[in-house]
Parts: C-alpha cells; sequence; structure tokens
C-alpha cells in the first residue's frame, strides 16, 4: 500500500538521492488506493502530525513533506518532482503591535485528481480544491475555494478555469 523510493526518473542520481522516511506520528492509508513516492522523497512526520491519503497518490522523485500537525491527500493525487508540502513554518511570528502571536502549524488540504507541478511549494494553511492543477514553481499559501482550476505563480492565483489533468 506505501511505496517509497522505488520509481526511478533518469534525471535524479539512484547513488545519491536517497529516500529519508522518519515517522514518530501518524500515516493514514485508505484500503482504495496506492501511494507512491518516487527515489530521493523526503518525508518527516512529527509525534502529533497526521497524514492522510484517501486514495491513489503518486509522486514522480524527490518530494519532500514535512508534517506536524495535519496534511490530507484526496484521491488520484499526482505531484511531480522537487515538489514541497509542509504544513509548518517552524518559528513563530509576533505582532509587535499586540504581542500575539500568529500560529507556525496550519492544516494542509489537497482534494481529489490535484496535479502538482514540478518545484511546486504548498505551504501551511493551503487548500486545493478537486481537480485543481497546481503550476511549476508555484508558492500556494492559502485556501482556494474553485474546483478544477489552475493555480500558479509567486504567489499563487487562480489562472485558468474549467480545466483539469487528463487521466489516462
Amino acid at each position: 500500500m506505501l511505496s517509497v523510493g522505488f520509481c526511478s526518473v533518469g534525471l535524479y542520481d539512484k547513488k545519491y538521492q536517497r529516500s529519508i522516511l522518519q515517522i514518530d506520528g501518524t500515516i493514514e492509508l485508505s484500503v482504495d488506493g496506492k501511494v507512491s513516492f518516487g527515489q530521493g522523497a523526503r518525508i518527516s512526520i512529527g509525534k502529533n502530525g497526521c497524514v492522510t491519503f484517501k486514495g491513489e497518490f503518486s509522486n514522480t522523485a524527490q518530494m519532500n513533506l514535512c508534517c506536524v500537525d495535519s496534511i490530507k491527500f484526496g484521491s488520484n493525487v499526482v505531484t511531480s518532482w522537487d515538489t514541497l508540502v509542509m504544513d509548518t513554518d517552524w518559528h513563530e511570528v509576533i505582532n509587535t503591535e499586540s504581542g500575539v502571536p500568529s500560529p507556525c502549524t496550519k492544516p494542509v488540504e489537497i482534494g481529489d485528481g490535484v496535479w502538482i507541478g514540478t518545484r511546486a511549494v504548498v505551504l501551511k494553511g493551503s487548500r486545493i480544491p478537486n481537480g485543481c492543477i497546481v503550476g511549476a514553481g508555484s508558492l500556494v499559501t492559502k485556501r482556494y475555494c474553485e474546483e478544477d482550476c489552475l493555480i500558479a505563480g509567486n504567489p499563487a492565483k487562480v489562472r485558468k478555469q474549467c480545466v483539469t489533468l487528463k487521466r489516462s
């Protein structure tokens, strides 16, 4: 049900692109699908972290996944190489006027049928709805509501509507 580091892409050196799997928390896998991380994947789940896979999930290679709270993937999610998904920024930021700290963790939600392109970054508090495509090199930092759209740029914005990944 879960494979890490076995898929290979010609762009990566099998000798030096090692996978790392550190699980102090929880991974929840659905009986409905295989979860596969390619060569060079780095997965870190803290003791209070929970990563949930609703169904099929596939990463090409070298994904970084860092969870200390909650990251949820829908079914049929595809991520390209060099992607980063994390629910923390590790540092608490304090408002200098009010003295109120902002949380350093917020859950991440990725819907069904999402495709995350090469070198895209998905940060804490982000929500990517069903059927969306995240463009290569994009920085996702917020919650989106509209399904089946192209989210791209830095910062990411909805660039096209009524589009999704063609699946064979």
